[in-house]
């Protein structure tokens, strides 16, 4: 029974604002041939009229409610009508809001909402949100409350008539924002947020008003067929289902998307208001830049940060929004401030990067930081790939992506099927590359498009050897002269794989290919994302400055990366990696105070994503390993302690991005005196070294090099001479007997215990 009322009562205040034609279409298409629900809702909407048609002659009229007495009708809604008061007792000249229930109203459930509305109201004091001055039933038992009086326009209508630039909108909207904070930290829902519901006076003063619709969190049962406005109502509210800060969140989404370009996502083109529901329910919003009839200045604005945040608000998926009303308002504060923010694009690229590491070496500190961006099932974002792939093969892949998460039928061997919510993402990714082959018969480059994915992915993970095969087979796949993007993606994997198991030089030569096929996949004006581009100069800068120490072709590697990690705006993942390696560069140069600052702000930008990636590790890592080096002891230690749980839970043991964070560690014991308590440990992480990666020989030189060191101060000349001799002699194997650092290590070994 309750059910079919809330059913009638949702129909009801759907309908009552349309026109008759609009309300018969409205019946006829959610009443279908329940004839019983169309006949009560019509007596309820011809009540309502007779209501109204009441109102309208008494008007002009005044009428008493306790001490207030109206002066003329300001509004009428759906239950009821608002007019502007003023106080008769003689006690103080007074004006206010007074609402009253309409007759057509007076039902007992409706009669709880508006005391309901009116307990709220007595709850909030806010200087935003209007406020409770009175109430109680007229002498004809109608229920008033009487409220703060608000002269001003509408919150659309006020931006408008006032021309205020796109800045000046957003400071306003953190004003709504913080009444809508305060409102749910009262446990307060507000439910029908939207540009009517917000009012500016002329001084410039905004107030939240019509509680109307408003529930308490903390009530037994919250009632979930409520009145709404569908344009501004979240598809939860649409769907009659449960409703949290997250729609209000999705409320102030909208009205901050109609704020910005004057018009709102759904139902453009003539669309009717069921189909602008519908899509609402079913669809993804628009960026606001995308908004036909904007001028490019207002897109350009509007493009990038703004975009993400406001559809990061209006997310169709509640969990996917702000969780809070003052996590959107602090993300366009840092907008305004030109500050990173936590809204990001919803790509598998972005959830999937990875940082890993930069080579350390005695000529420049560090090759810099080595980025890359772990993939996913798909590296690119689904967007990308759908730019480049035709519909049939795009079906292709998704079926192949369905197989591989084990979600079809027709598959009962994946990962998904046999271990169910305890499957691996790894187990998932070799699955995948056992069954390439046969999933992608007759399509290669489609085959070498996801083999490159998974190599990049096995490569990060440490597990180099998978990852070479799964590479090797994509490039075989390819035609370099008709695909030379594809190749040097590929290609630079391959230099990434090398990279990551200590071959420097193999490393750079794979990497100088990469780089002359991206150079024709330019020249052929074939589209490299800019993501994939940004990376592969990064890879590409750290194996060249591993080798060659910080060279001009080094630094134009990294500025190329920076100006492609910018297309993608300054608070995204690769513009980040790519800051970070500049100021790493400018460190190493003597320019220390600029460098340090690039660096965090790149870490300001990264621990701002959420969740915080991986890469955020990596550069607290990187920036602690540097000021230890310029002997900021203390400061380095408190950087380096966190990193050590993240990257233990990301990467196989073995990986050289442990050993190389655990190395770090051990060179800060010595530094900082400890020589008793790093000596073994370095012996042992030698033989680690050795065992996991035979290519790093550099790696394993500086191991030996702090072991030799941290031995010739503790009384242990013999055996601090022996280790930086095989130190040196691992040095000059990689970078030559007359490179500097086997020059710093020979110093080293001449002034063995002598202090």
């Amino acid at each position: 029974m309750r059910q079919q009322w809330e059913d009638l009562r949702a129909l009801f205040d759907a309908a009552w604002p349309l026109s008759a034609g609009e309300r018969a279409q409205l019946l006829d298409e959610r009443c279908g041939s329940d004839t019983r629900l169309r006949r009560e809702l019509e007596k309820l909407l011809e009540a309502h009229d007779e209501g109204e048609a009441e109102t309208a002659r008494r008007a002009s009229g005044t009428r008493r409610f306790g001490v207030w007495e109206t002066i003329e009708l300001a509004g009428r809604g759906g239950m009821a009508e608002v007019y502007l008061a003023r106080r008769v007792d003689g006690q103080h000249e007074q004006r206010a809001a007074l609402k009253v229930m309409a007759r057509s109203m007076l039902t007992v459930d409706y009669m709880d909402r508006f005391r309901r509305e009116r307990e709220i109201l007595a709850r909030l004091e806010h200087p935003n949100i209007a406020r409770l001055f009175d109430g109680g039933l007229s002498e004809s038992g109608e229920p008033y409350m009487v409220m703060e009086y608000v002269d001003g326009a509408r919150l659309d209508d006020y931006c408008d008539q006032h021309s205020l630039p796109l800045a000046a909108r957003l400071r306003l909207f953190l004003t709504l924002c913080s009444a809508v904070e305060s409102a749910h930290r009262n446990l307060i829902l507000h439910r029908d947020i939207k540009p009517s519901n917000v009012l500016v006076t002329h001084d410039g003063t905004l107030k939240l008003v019509d509680f109307g619709t408003a529930r308490r969190m903390d009530a037994d049962a919250l009632e979930t067929m409520a009145p709404l406005t569908p344009s501004f109502a979240s598809p939860e509210q649409l769907r009659g289902e449960s409703v949290t800060t997250a729609s209000d969140v999705y409320g102030l989404g909208m009205t901050l998307y109609n704020l910005v370009t004057g018009a709102l996502p759904f139902g453009r083109g003539g669309k009717s208001a069921y189909q602008a529901v519908q899509e609402a329910v079913e669809r993804t919003a628009p960026p606001p830049s995308a908004m036909p009839g904007l001028s490019s200045a207002l897109c350009k604005e509007l493009r990038g940060d703004l975009d993400n945040i406001i559809l990061k608000a209006i997310e169709r998926d509640p969990a996917r929004r702000y969780a809070s009303a003052i996590q959107l308002a602090d993300d366009i504060t840092r907008h305004l401030e030109k500050r990173p923010v936590r809204a990001h694009r919803n790509t598998w690229t972005y959830r999937a990067e990875r940082f890993v590491a930069r080579h350390r070496v005695a000529v420049v500190l560090s090759a810099m930081l080595a980025i890359t961006l772990l993939a996913s099932a798909a590296a690119w974002s689904v967007e990308a790939r759908q730019a480049r792939l035709e519909a049939a093969r795009s079906r292709r892949l998704a079926e192949f992506l369905t197989h591989v998460m084990g979600l079809g039928y027709d598959t009962y061997s994946g990962p998904m099927r046999t271990d169910g919510a305890s499957a691996r993402v790894l187990d998932v990714m070799r699955y995948a590359s056992t069954n390439l082959q046969r999933e992608m018969a007759g399509q290669p480059d489609l085959e070498a498009r996801v083999r490159a994915d998974i190599g990049h992915s096995l490569a990060e993970l440490g597990l180099t050897a998978e990852a070479e095969e799964n590479l090797r087979r994509g490039l075989a796949l390819v035609d370099a002269r008709k695909d030379p993007a594809l190749a040097a993606e590929l290609t630079g994997y391959l230099a990434r794989k090398s990279f990551l198991e200590g071959d420097l030089k193999g490393s750079e030569k794979e990497f100088r290919e990469a780089l002359r096929l991206l150079r024709a996949a330019r020249q052929a004006r074939q589209t490299v994302p800019a993501a994939v581009e940004s990376l592969l100069l990064l890879n590409a800068s750290a194996a060249v400055g591993s080798l060659s120490g910080a060279t001009a072709e080094m630094e134009a590697l990294i500025d190329g990366a920076m100006a492609s990690g910018r297309t993608l705006g300054e608070s995204s993942a690769a513009y980040a990696l790519a800051l970070a390696n500049h100021g790493f560069l400018r460190w190493g140069q003597g320019k220390a105070q600029e460098g340090e600052g690039e660096v965090r702000r790149a870490l300001g930008i990264q621990e701002a994503m959420h969740p915080r990636p991986i890469e955020a590790c990596m550069t607290r890592q990187a920036l602690g390993d540097r000021i230890m080096s310029d002997g900021r002891l203390a400061e380095a230690a408190a950087l380096m302690s966190e990193p050590h749980v993240c990257l233990d839970r990301a990467f196989v043991p073995g990986s050289i991005i442990l050993l190389w964070a655990r190395l770090s560690w051990l060179e800060w014991l010595v530094r900082s005196g400890r020589l008793h308590e790093a000596i073994g440990p370095l012996s042992v992480i030698e033989k680690e070294i050795a065992q996991q990666l035979p290519k790093a020989g550099w790696l394993r030189a500086e191991a030996l090099m702090w072991r030799g060191r941290a031995q010739c101060k503790s009384g242990q000349p013999a055996e601090g001479v022996e280790a930086l001799r095989a130190a040196s002699g691992l040095l000059g194997a990689t970078f030559g007997a007359s490179s500097p650092g086997v020059k710093s290590v020979e110093a080293r070994i001449a002034g063995c215990g002598t202090r």
